[in-house]
């Protein structure tokens, strides 16, 4: 796993700020909240937002930020590949992304882990690895694709091939 990425001040403002301005423009625009477990739509997308501004932080990215324009991606590399970021606060927690995404629709997955406003980049998978039937399992909320820590690419490498590329 990476090195602990530490938000800054501003940074977690912005987060709390996206968090609930997406989940205001969702409503509004009629998408189904389909959140799973116990906490709440505040916590949920803070720390999904939070999450992405991380990996951004970290993979040296600009993160989108704007509220209004919704994508299936979270970010993109410099090559145009889009990374759908995923977050878990169980520091031996899956990846998981819903069964309804199409490989075509994002590139890379990747796994945040943590807890607002510090986390931890476990690694990343190829879309079109994670959505095949072997990845698919029921945590008993219906089908998800999952894959473990173990199943996931070194981030560094990814870094790495970002940086030479410039």
């Amino acid at each position: 796993m990476t090195p602990y990425i530490t938000l800054t001040l501003a940074e977690r403002r912005l987060a709390e700020f996206m968090g609930n301005a997406r989940y205001e423009r969702s409503r509004r625009s009629g998408i189904v909240d389909r959140k799973v477990g116990g906490q709440s739509n505040e916590e949920t997308d803070r720390e999904g937002i939070a999450a992405e501004l991380a990996f951004c932080k970290y993979m040296n990215l600009y993160p989108p930020i704007d509220i209004d324009h919704y994508d299936d991606w979270d970010c993109k590399l410099p090559d145009g590949r889009r990374i759908d970021v995923k977050s878990t606060t169980y520091t031996s927690g899956r990846l998981l992304a819903v069964v309804w995404k199409k490989p075509k629709q994002i590139d890379l997955f990747a796994l945040m882990v943590g807890k607002f406003p510090i986390y931890q980049c476990a690694g990343y998978i190829e879309a079109k690895v994670l959505m095949t039937d072997q990845y698919i399992t029921d945590l008993g909320y219906g089908p998800v694709y999952a894959a473990s820590q173990s199943e996931l690419l070194d981030i560094e490498e990814l870094k790495n091939e970002i940086t030479k590329r410039g």
